[in-house]
């Protein structure tokens, strides 16, 4: 069942102009979509004069759009751009009942085109983009590699997010680790000796789930985190923006426990398989921190070569997950010219 819930919190009107940026018309709207046990809020802010309307997603444990991403990009990418920040299910400032054991990712997608066909009622003549930072990144791309939804979007953008399925995630993230491990010299740990050399010896299958293997290598992987944090590394800055209020941070943190997870290890191995990245016939962006560990360049090199000129990849290599904070002027031109060349 779709029901939509308008719920205009705070409308702010006003023009102004300056000599950076167009004359821009300020909106800060907040509405809901509610679907199957969920109440899942979206924030318009930003210029709504603007021919473009950017659909931000961030995902992960404790990650909210609303609250995390329109912190960082309110002074940037909202002079020129209307932005609509969504918080999916479980995350966030979502409202979520009913939780199941298993949470398929085709759930996310559903919600995700419910989001997609409300902006393009709201604003049918603004172009759509699609923003996705982290497991955001999974769900952009889990929605731009399906035919049907071509002709629902303009562009995509995906920064530091899940672009490859598990097969390759795992073969990818073996190779990044065990580099890292070389570099930080820590082969002369026994115990991390024994580890490398296992996981070097590892062989995945491309169309064939061995589960007690992957379950031993994500333990591994966590036990090399945890033993080692440089290992781990997201990169700089890592800031946590302020919270609205305390509810909203308490409701944040409680979608944090949720479990995401899940859905990556038990619906990733056969994501994004070559035949469904040849359907994404728009334009794309690939905006990569060179220092994350969890989504490693490898993911995106990966991705970049199988889309070939339909995607542009730019890399940070002294960022890590929030290159909009290290790189804030950088990555905010980065963005907005890669929007603009959309017509």
């Amino acid at each position: 069942m779709r029901l939509f819930f308008p719920l205009a919190l705070l409308v702010m009107l006003g023009a102004s102009c300056t000599d950076d940026a167009p004359t821009t018309v300020s909106v800060n709207q907040l509405f809901w979509i509610n679907h199957k046990d969920s109440e899942m809020p979206v924030l318009l802010s930003g210029n709504e004069k603007s021919n473009y309307v950017v659909l931000a997603i961030q995902g992960g444990n404790f990650a909210s759009a609303i609250n995390n991403l329109h912190y960082f990009f309110k002074g940037t990418l909202e002079k020129n751009f209307l932005v609509a920040y969504w918080d999916q299910r479980y995350t966030g400032l979502s409202l979520n009942r009913n939780i199941p054991a298993d949470i398929p990712l085709a759930q996310f997608t559903e919600d995700a085109l419910l989001v997609v066909r409300e902006l393009k009622a709201r604003y049918p003549e603004k172009k759509l983009i699609l923003f996705g930072q982290n497991s955001g990144g999974l769900l952009v791309s889990q929605f731009i590699t399906n035919a049907a939804h071509q002709g629902l979007y303009d562009g995509w953008i995906i920064q530091n997010g899940i672009t490859t399925n598990g097969f390759e995630r795992f073969q990818l993230l073996r190779t990044d680790l065990i580099a890292r491990a070389q570099r930080l010299q820590l082969n002369g740990n026994t115990a991390w000796r024994d580890s490398l050399v296992w996981m070097q010896q590892l062989t995945f299958n491309a169309t064939t789930r061995n589960r007690a293997l992957e379950r031993r290598f994500n333990a591994l992987v966590a036990t090399l985190w945890e033993e080692d944090p440089n290992i781990a590394d997201f990169g700089p800055f890592l800031q946590e923006p302020p919270y609205f209020n305390s509810a909203d941070k308490a409701r944040i943190n409680t979608n944090g426990t949720l479990p995401i997870q899940r859905v990556i290890e038990n619906h990733l191995y056969f994501f994004n398989q070559d035949s469904q990245i040849n359907a994404i016939a728009r334009p794309g962006l690939l905006l990569w921190g060179s220092l994350d560990s969890a989504f490693p360049l490898s993911y995106a090199n990966a991705f970049k070569d199988k889309l070939g000129t339909r995607a542009t990849l730019v890399v940070y290599p002294d960022a890590g997950q929030e290159a909009w904070g290290t790189h804030t002027q950088r990555y905010a031109g980065d963005v907005t010219a890669f929007i603009e060349r959309i017509n």
